[in-house]
């Protein structure tokens, strides 16, 4: 089961990222091309907010219930903080992508209650800017001492 998880985890995470990225495209091109894009950045948020809750679900039964490294660090959370890989598995990695997640919420709640298109997109753009950016310092990149592989499969 947790290979499995992490494997649907892993791949979704993709997903995000490419959401995030349009969004925050879509949202940037509205406020600095004064353009109504309402339509297209009401979709991208959409997305945008549904992938990132798919992903945090996977994630907090990860977190909670199947990761070995989360187990550890649950068990013995001062031990966990000297060690530095299970330091990242347990705050490291799920706090910037909570707050990523959050930014994301926020980001869709305020564009959508913006009395104007310029308010809608400026809000949107710099809340999805900021998730995109948390989302991609949460992402364990190979190359990063406890990276894991940019494709599970």
């Amino acid at each position: 089961m947790y290979t499995v998880v992490l494997a649907l985890h892993s791949t979704i995470r993709w997903i995000v990222l490419v959401a995030a990225l349009c969004a925050t495209a879509t949202a940037f091109g509205g406020w600095l091309g004064r353009l109504s894009l309402a339509r297209p950045l009401g979709v991208s948020g959409a997305v945008l907010v549904a992938a990132a809750d798919l992903q945090v679900l996977l994630g907090l039964a990860l977190y909670f219930f199947l990761s070995p490294f989360s187990r550890a660090a649950l068990s013995h959370p001062g031990a966990a903080m000297a060690e530095p890989g299970l330091r990242y598995w347990f705050l490291e990695h799920p706090l910037p992508a909570l707050a990523a997640v959050a930014l994301a919420h926020v980001g869709r709640v305020l564009s959508r209650r913006a009395p104007d298109d310029a308010t809608r997109m400026r809000r949107a753009a710099l809340a999805y800017g900021a998730a995109l950016l948390l989302f991609a310092a949460a992402v364990p990149w190979p190359p990063l001492p406890f990276g894991r592989p940019l494709w599970p499969f």
